[in-house]
């Protein structure tokens, strides 16, 4: 663990934890044998009322209607995810200031307007999110700036901003292959890895679930993982990464008959 991040974690932040924030109940339900067989029970995140409300919220943002938005929700106060923040200035820490996050599955620079205030003091700023195809076309026409950026695809991402970190907030569960992506970016030669906010159970099987968002959010549904936390842990070591730092995030659903959690991890590759 870097010295910059032993600072941040336990001098800056003792025991804070983020603002409470009212969040709608979202239920997670099932146990199904294929990523087939949930989305046949769901509209899929590829529903055209979610990136219809997620735009509206991305440019509400722009506008200075409000700080942030979080799956089409307006934030309207500070709210940070303090210990993925100092896994990135620590990456950044690391890196004589520069700081380039490939952000896959990030929205429309949700994580990215959410801290831009204490990343934008950082001297050498790139923030790349991997995204759908429409995500990205409108993105790169109505939301970049001089550090936000938007590509189709992790080996473009990689090649256009040379990331030195890649982050997974609230991402992984909601992919149908999530250790595929996660063996494609250990593969890359990325060093360091941000996940925050993942389900996870703590016995040794993945579960297949679907979820249901609260309609006053938007009517969506769509397949989500709870993935084993001794198979993930077991995944990463095997990918020759090691845990710097682990945390419980504020998020708690449960799932009948398991011991659930959702967490958060700072991964550096070992020497």
């Amino acid at each position: 663990m870097s010295f910059f991040f032993k600072i941040v974690k336990n001098i800056c932040f003792p025991g804070t934890k983020p603002a409470a924030v009212k969040k709608p109940i979202e239920v997670f339900t099932g146990d199904y044998a294929t990523w087939e067989d949930a989305a046949s029970q769901c509209s899929g995140y590829a529903a055209d009322v979610i990136f219809e409300k997620t735009k509206a919220a991305a440019l509400a943002v722009k506008q200075g209607q409000a700080l942030f938005e979080r799956d089409s929700v307006l934030f309207h106060e500070e709210v940070y995810a303090w210990q993925m923040l100092a896994c990135l200035n620590a990456v950044a820490a690391s890196d004589q200031g520069r700081l380039s996050v490939l952000d896959f599955g990030g929205s429309l620079g949700s994580s990215y307007f959410q801290h831009r205030k204490f990343l934008q003091m950082l001297p050498r700023l790139r923030w790349i999110v991997v995204e759908q195809s429409h995500y990205v076309d409108f993105g790169s026409k109505n939301l970049e700036d001089g550090c936000l950026k938007f590509s189709p695809t992790i080996s473009e991402a990689i090649k256009e901003a040379q990331p030195n970190v890649i982050l997974f907030g609230s991402v992984l569960e909601y992919l149908p292959r999530p250790f595929e992506v996660l063996e494609e970016v250990c593969s890359s030669g990325i060093r360091s890895i941000s996940i925050d906010r993942t389900a996870f159970l703590a016995g040794n099987r993945d579960r297949l679930t679907v979820q249901k968002v609260s309609p006053s959010i938007y009517d969506a549904s769509y397949p989500a993982w709870f993935l084993s936390l001794p198979k993930f842990k077991a995944f990463i070591d095997n990918m020759r990464f090691q845990i710097v730092s682990e945390w419980i995030c504020d998020d708690d659903y449960p799932l009948e008959g398991e011991t659930t959690s959702f967490r958060g991890f700072f991964l550096q590759r070992k020497s």
